[in-house]
């Protein structure tokens, strides 16, 4: 399906730009904890609903003195992109992928943000005004993650158009030197990444694993009853993504069944180091897609191969391993 979108410029089209800018911005800025406005009361004379709802928000921003110039910027940076995104096209189908993808960032970045404030949700689905809030921090969220998606959408459509050309003779050419690109340097990272994986068969621990083991085996670890914890009868806890705890969990499994731990631990960097090459020279090829230039793109695969950080961060068995 080829539904081509496009905006035409007018002086309302740019307006509604610059509120969606400054909501974003304003949205972002929101301090989720629960807020009170009694202190900015005492400044009215009446106290209605519309001036309790202002002095709420306003108690609600963070440090705006000091905050002000920053989400002035984030507000100046979403319209450039919001501008460069609606003067481009985009295809349905990109935008029946990107549209769903934002609202799952943004509903993800509340979480993270509750979860920082809060254990739980449950207080800011309880009160009228606090959920309000979390609706216009997500929406925010949602604008600029939108914004972002289709600005760099517009872009790679614009670098890809110029680089393959209008014939098929040449999109097709593009296609089939794709493959060999990304089997170069794939490999090219992965044999330099090799000694260090043999070195430090199988591999290297961060502390937080140990207590990832307890965990996953159930017992009792240092963290049970702290603040990161959901409870003191809650051995699983916060401070470890609980999927990388399971993960561990079966390579341990594993390891205990072919009556060889090393092995299986050998076999999770492995994964790790491969997973992270693959992703690595997809990055690359799709850089070299665009027209990149070659050079750049030499020095940037010296610089995944030989520079020891890379190597060392694969066969490292961590939760940040893991995120990245």
């Amino acid at each position: 399906m080829t539904v081509n979108i496009r905006l035409s410029f007018k002086k309302r089209y740019i307006l509604l730009l610059v509120l969606l800018s400054i909501y974003t911005a304003f949205g972002l800025s929101l301090n989720m904890e629960e807020t009170s406005g009694k202190a900015l009361l005492r400044k009215f004379e009446g106290n209605n609903h519309w001036t309790r709802l202002y002095a709420a928000f306003m108690v609600s921003m963070r440090h705006p003195r000091t905050s002000t110039v920053i989400f002035s910027l984030l507000a100046i940076m979403v319209f450039i992109m919001l501008l460069y995104a609606c003067s481009n096209r985009h295809r349905f189908r990109e935008l029946i992928i990107y549209i769903p993808a934002a609202i799952i960032f943004s509903v993800c970045q509340w979480i993270g943000t509750v979860y920082r404030f809060k254990g739980n949700w449950d207080p800011y689905l309880s009160s009228g005004f606090v959920f309000l809030k979390s609706l216009v921090n997500i929406s925010s969220w949602f604008i600029l993650q939108c914004a972002v998606f289709l600005s760099m959408n517009a872009y790679l459509n614009k670098s890809m158009t110029d680089v393959a050309g209008s014939s098929d003779g040449g999109k097709k050419a593009i296609m089939k030197t794709r493959i060999p690109v990304f089997l170069v340097t794939f490999l090219a990272i992965i044999l330099c990444w090799l000694p260090y994986y043999i070195a430090f068969w199988p591999g290297t621990m961060h502390g937080d694993v140990i207590n990832q083991i307890l965990q996953y085996y159930h017992f009792p670890v240092h963290f049970q009853g702290r603040w990161i914890t959901d409870g003191v009868n809650v051995l699983y806890t916060n401070d470890h993504p609980f999927i990388h705890t399971w993960l561990i969990g079966k390579f341990m499994d594993l390891g205990l069944k072919m009556g060889d731990i090393k092995m299986a631990l050998g076999c999770l960097t492995g994964l790790q180091c491969i997973l992270y090459a693959l992703g690595y020279s997809t990055l690359i090829t799709s850089l070299w897609h665009f027209g990149m230039n070659r050079l750049y793109l030499k020095i940037a695969v010296a610089i995944d191969a030989l520079l020891p950080i890379f190597p060392m961060y694969g066969i490292l068995i961590c939760g940040d391993t893991f995120l990245g």
